[in-house]
């Protein structure tokens, strides 16, 4: 599986096209309210997301921040197919 890659260092690559060109992602976010300087496990929330015209969908600037993410496995091939 993959690592967390740090905002800082890494964001998922271009997707300007709207939907065309979107895909999910897994996220670590935190919640700016609770003290994210800490991030502590009680601190994180583990998301799934959609990155999206460049910006991970669904949370509003200043409430979550979200701090890592990932891309997401590949999911199980069944063999028999």
């Amino acid at each position: 599986m993959s690592e967390w890659i740090s905002i800082k260092d890494e964001l998922p690559k271009d997707a300007s096209l709207g939907v065309h060109d979107s895909f999910p992602v897994l996220i670590l976010t935190c919640v700016a309210y609770s003290g994210c300087e800490r991030l502590g496990y009680d601190d994180n929330s583990v998301k799934i997301t959609t990155w999206q015209n460049n910006r991970f969908l669904g949370f509003p600037a200043g409430a979550t921040i979200v701090t890592h993410w990932m891309p997401l496995p590949e999911l199980p091939r069944d063999e028999e197919q």
